[in-house]
């Protein structure tokens, strides 16, 4: 690392390029002497009010700017830290360093988006340090609910910046799994400029539930179960898969695998030992028919009732090999996600209804959260003492509450940094504050796309789900402007059945008379006569309906 002059120190600044704000995609740039490398690069899930979206990922234009990001660090695997790395690798060539297994899942999602990268994959381990132009990295083990999480402690010209990654301070962990309380420690008496911490769960009172726990939670139903055992988790929650697996052996019950992520996660954590099982437990899923009910274990995902997950299809009883039974028992090992409690809500009441029982998190422990509740995060204020202090990873009210418990464990409340997605925070002369905004913002994907939907078709799908949808269609002579046929209307989620004849003959009307006047004015060559006809016809069905449909107007000449 340069050694710097107090008189000549440069300039560190840290941008959020997503992740303060909302939860999901985690990206981060750190700018000092000309050099940037980024922490994750990761993705949203889209929620109800983007139809059609597939994928939601951070906008990097900032990144065309010289200087290029050089490397990128890969706190862990999770979809909202790693997944859009792909996109990331088709624009640039940064040297990705990551752990074992974070890296396979990113090779993983190249293989299967077929994009090739001249970019070096490099692993590193828990208390590996890395020179990175100007900086001196050091990797910090912590727990999270995905093998090989890692925090960073940045050696900058001002000082050490810790970044928490997302974690939690489960001491049921095993060593090699458990967060390095001490090294956090260690680093604390050193001296922290900033602690950049994870505010998920800010929120949550006390001390998240440890593992072990859900464990003990999960076997107690399981070897009360007088059938089917149907389960669902996370895919890549491989601790908690590893102890059901463990927990079926034990009890003599078969293990059926179903879904694609669950099916890869499974494999690669097994081919990398992260995992371990014999053959004989897994049966597939054609041949549970063959087996006792109350010998068998259905392992799945789909606890956010996602639609075509196996869980959906057997609570809309469209599975075609599958079936609830009364005395299965459906256990959903997972949080509730914001956006999913209406599906979720609607699966669990289908499965009650069809016989089974179903345990979810809010009546029995079986789901532990894999982010810090309140008290493991005022210990990570304790042990790392910072002079400054950023909330990150969360929705803007969990960034302005952890900012607050920073104060209330004795933080300067000039040095707590409340920076939101595109405010960049800048280091100049050992002293940290809020410097300009840059353009940030969200890139919609649908299908297998790269390319950006934009927010104004998103706005589109919107209103047409809401309001629906209208073409009208004119066709006149070029040479006179009279009308040869229509106005023809044909409308979709617009109007009731018994209202159409009576609305589509009114809304005919409005369109006649506004080409009439058009045609008057001789404006039916200019480039915005078909979107009049479209404003009028929205105005008629405002004033009729209180709608405002989205209008494609096709002027036809013959």
């Amino acid at each position: 690392m340069t050694p710097y002059s107090r008189k000549s120190l440069p300039i560190l600044k840290m941008l959020p390029l997503g992740g303060l704000g909302e939860i999901g995609l985690n990206c981060l740039s750190m700018e000092q002497s000309n050099f940037r490398f980024l922490v994750d690069c990761g993705v949203m899930f889209p929620d109800e009010t983007m139809p059609g979206v597939d994928l939601v990922i951070p906008d990097l234009s900032y990144l065309d700017a010289a200087p290029p990001p050089s490397a990128i660090i890969i706190t862990h695997g999770h979809e909202d830290h790693v997944g859009a790395v792909p996109y990331l690798l088709t624009k640039f060539s940064p040297t990705v360093y990551g752990t074992r297994f974070t890296l396979a899942v990113l090779e993983q999602k190249l293989q299967e988006l077929k994009i090739n990268t001249s970019s070096k994959m490099i692993e590193i381990t828990p208390r590996s340090k890395i020179d990175l132009g100007p900086f001196e990295i050091e990797f910090l083990r912590v727990s999270h609910s995905i093998p090989d999480g890692v925090g960073l402690a940045v050696n900058t010209a001002h000082g050490i910046v810790v970044i928490s990654g997302d974690f939690r301070m489960d001491l049921s962990s095993k060593r090699e799994d458990a967060t390095d309380l001490k090294r956090f420690a260690e680093l604390g008496e050193t001296g922290v400029l900033a602690l950049l911490s994870d505010s998920t769960n800010v929120e949550r009172d006390g001390f998240s539930l440890p593992e072990s726990e859900v464990g003990h939670t999960l076997e107690s139903i399981i070897l009360e179960a007088k059938g089917r055992v149907i389960l669902s988790v996370f895919s890549s929650n491989i601790a908690r898969i590893g102890q059901i697996m463990e927990i079926a052996s034990r009890h003599r019950r078969k293990v059926a695998l179903s879904g694609k992520s669950m099916v890869q996660s499974i494999n690669l954590a097994r081919n990398l030992g992260v995992l371990k099982y014999k053959d004989e437990l897994i049966v597939a899923l054609k041949d549970i028919s063959q087996i006792p009910n109350h010998r068998i274990l259905l392992l799945t995902t789909g606890s956010q009732g996602e639609p075509l997950s196996v869980l959906s299809r057997l609570a809309g009883r469209s599975h075609p090999d599958l079936r609830i039974e009364p005395g299965d028992t459906v256990i959903l090992s997972s949080r509730f996600l914001p956006g999913n409690d209406r599906a979720i809500s609607s699966m669990l009441n289908s499965f009650l209804l069809q016989g089974a029982d179903v345990v979810y998190e809010k009546i029995r422990n079986v789901h532990a959260s894999g982010h810090a509740h309140i008290e493991e995060l005022k210990l990570m204020l304790r042990l790392t003492k910072p002079r400054y202090f950023v909330p990150i990873h969360g929705e803007i009210r969990q960034l302005v509450l952890h900012g607050r418990l920073a104060v209330e464990m004795g933080i300067d409340p000039q040095n707590v940094l409340n920076a939101f997605d595109g405010r960049s925070i800048i280091f100049n002369k050992g002293k940290g504050s809020l410097g300009e905004s840059h353009h940030t913002g969200r890139i919609y994907l649908d299908g297998k796309g790269f390319g950006d939907l934009g927010s104004q078709l998103i706005a589109d799908r919107r209103r047409m789900s809401e309001n629906g949808l209208l073409t009208c269609c004119i066709l006149y002579k070029k040479r006179t402007g009279k009308i040869v046929g229509g106005p023809i209307l044909k409308s979709c989620g617009l109007i009731r059945e018994e209202e159409q004849n009576e609305l589509l003959q009114g809304a005919g009307e409005a369109a006649l008379e506004a080409f009439n006047r058009l045609q008057a004015e001789k404006k039916l060559h200019d480039p915005g006569c078909a979107d009049e006809i479209a404003r009028e016809l929205k105005r008629y069905f405002n004033r009729h309906t209180n709608r405002r449909p989205v209008v494609i107007p096709l002027l036809v000449e013959v």
